[in-house]
């Protein structure tokens, strides 16, 4: 099944999900995207928060790193 645009999943869960994969970065990405790296070692989570945001790598925040203070 092949979904196009928006999903408003009313608050269910996500289940049994594979994020894409890939050892770079893709070239049109979207706020909010994620993106597994298995390039690295150890691989790593990244999330796209958009291009120009500091602390991050071309807009991608590396989720391995986040922490809760």
């Amino acid at each position: 099944m092949e979904f196009r645009g928006n999903q408003d999943l009313v608050q269910n869960q996500l289940k049994n999900v594979v994020i894409d994969t890939g050892t770079a970065f893709p070239l049109t990405p979207v706020v909010g995207q994620l993106y597994f790296r298995s390039d690295s070692t150890p691989k790593m989570l990244y999330i796209f928060l958009g291009v120009g945001v500091p602390g991050t790598s071309s807009g991608w925040f590396n989720l391995n790193h986040a922490y809760y203070a």
